[in-house]
């Protein structure tokens, strides 16, 4: 297979609380998988890149050689793309999975997209958090995170954004 799309999108009720992440892959030949993956607690941000790693290796388990994935999380985007540091510790270790696997593509993009582009990943995340219930598997990294002993949540971290 070769190169796809992708569409994702995270969120939580409370933040951190209850979360959800929502993924669209649009496969070769115009074949579409929608995906929810129920993330118990967690932060928006934390949710946004649960679901990029679960899409990336959705995509690695179909052996796709490119993709170009959509997301109306800019400051993912950004850390992603290198444009923000990533400064806060709940997330360097997902960024680092995430860049490990984006670079396991031969092709790999992430483009910013407006909210409202971005509806279907949307509707699947809530779908998620309403059901609580998952159509692919939780990224073992965001379930480990989620399990260290004393952990109750996940901290809330703002003003992350820094252009280098």
């Amino acid at each position: 297979m070769s190169s796809v799309l992708a569409w994702i999108d995270g969120g939580s009720r409370g933040n951190p609380g209850e979360a959800g992440a929502g993924i669209v892959l649009e496969l070769a030949g115009g074949q579409r998988e929608r995906h929810s993956l129920y993330l118990d607690r967690a932060t928006s941000n934390e949710a946004e890149y649960a679901a990029l790693l679960a899409a990336l290796e959705r995509l690695a388990t179909l052996g796709v050689a490119g993709v170009s994935i959509f997301s109306d999380s800019e400051l993912l985007v950004h850390q992603m793309n290198g444009v923000y540091r990533v400064r806060a510790g709940n997330l360097r270790p997902l960024w680092g999975a995430a860049q490990q696997l984006a670079g396991s593509f031969r092709l790999f993009s992430i483009r910013h997209i407006p909210r409202q582009a971005n509806a279907e990943a949307d509707r699947l995340a809530n779908q998620a958090m309403d059901s609580r219930r998952s159509t692919l598997p939780v990224p073992r990294l965001v379930q480990a995170l989620n399990r260290r002993p004393g952990r109750r949540h996940w901290p809330l971290v703002l003003g992350e954004e820094e252009v280098p």
